[in-house]
């Protein structure tokens, strides 16, 4: 056994530096360093478009995070983008990674048009659009709004094909880890890895999002894993979220009685806090967060559902919070096209002093 090489029960007293748990985000840091770093991962990546999608010859790539798009101030998660030599885009993939949730309000829609605007600029069959999730994570489907769907498991079973054909050493041991990874996104058991869904938890989620569905019209709640460290709840859709112009998130963390409205993108400018129709007794109240503290939150105090209680009491405490629920989305919508015109404004302001929103 090489140097490199660990037996299984060498790998069982010593957990390979690793994450609790897998996010999207290392997805997209897998697929970086993926596409970007072997040509033969890229290849059989691209062959899922061979129908719609011509790679360019004499090309360099570059795997790009989060490129601006053409069509509005969001951003695609993934690009990867050829380049001619005097640094032209003459080609590009557009990657959107789903984990766990599914599509927001018009986003899929949305992506096919920023994928057309992108054919017009540079041509028909040298821009593409890819979706990259689990197979079990049914809140996206195939994704009719583009042009392949490639599977998180098959990506495992790719790289365990290439690990197979490879001698121990650590490219090996480098395999292995991101196989485990890779299975720990699909949902499957792994040796450094295993979603651990608490049952009382599960109880919980399963009334919740009865509750949001019979009390809350308009609303739909995303789904939780319901594990020891979901402490929170994401609404893919509510009132007026498809009339605003960005990026906001509608959350509710649940046992700290909070619901906010987050606002991604664009950013609003602490001065912007004055011009917003905020209730005068306070209800609705501003809140900075993010690393920067430049993201601000709308937040509402709501009932907390007790950690510990019995069922029937954490059903009464859900049914309280989703009331402050719909008094913010109710302000939301009340206010949505001031907050767009605030929104533009900001924009504005930040593209004439050359910042990017």
């Amino acid at each position: 056994m090489s140097s490199f090489e660990l037996s299984a029960s060498e790998r069982s007293k010593h957990t390979i530096a690793f994450m609790r748990s897998a996010r999207e985000r290392d997805l997209d840091h897998f697929l970086i360093e993926e596409l970007q770093a072997s040509s033969d991962f890229r290849d059989w990546f691209i062959r899922h478009l061979s129908d719609c999608f011509s790679p360019p010859q004499n090309a360099y790539v570059r795997t790009e995070r989060s490129p601006p798009r053409l069509t509005d101030d969001r951003q695609t998660d993934l690009r990867l983008a050829y380049y001619s030599r005097d640094d032209d885009l003459v080609a590009a993939v557009l990657i959107e990674s789903k984990v766990a949730d599914g599509f927001q309000t018009n986003q899929a829609e949305d992506y096919l048009r920023e994928v057309t605007a992108w054919r017009e600029a540079v041509g028909t069959r040298q821009v593409a659009s890819v979706l990259v999730g689990p197979s079990k994570n049914k809140l996206i489907g195939k994704g009719p709004h583009f042009d392949a769907f490639v599977s998180v498991d098959e990506m495992a079973a790719f790289l365990k094909m290439r690990k197979h054909r490879m001698r121990a050493g650590e490219l090996r041991e480098r395999l292995t880890i991101r196989i485990s990874l890779l299975e720990a996104l699909a949902g499957k058991t792994s040796e450094q890895w295993n979603p651990q869904p608490v049952a009382a938890r599960v109880s919980l989620a399963d009334v919740y999002d009865r509750l949001v569905q019979t009390q809350l019209s308009g609303f739909q709640v995303n789904r939780t894993s319901a594990g020891k460290s979901a402490d929170d709840r994401f609404y893919g859709e509510f009132p007026g979220s498809n009339q605003f112009r960005g990026d906001v998130r509608l959350k509710h963390r649940i046992y700290e009685g909070i619901v906010c409205l987050e606002f991604r993108r664009p950013k609003l400018a602490k001065a912007d806090v004055g011009k917003l129709n905020l209730p005068a007794d306070g209800t609705v109240y501003p809140h900075w967060t993010g690393k920067a503290n430049d993201t601000l939150q709308l937040q509402v105090r709501a009932t907390a559902v007790p950690k510990l209680d019995d069922l029937g009491s954490q059903e009464t405490a859900v049914v309280a919070s989703l009331e402050a629920i719909r008094q913010l989305a109710t302000w939301f919508l009340e206010n949505v096209h001031s907050l767009n015109q605030i929104s533009t404004l900001e924009t504005l302001h930040c593209d004439d002093r050359g910042l990017t929103l």
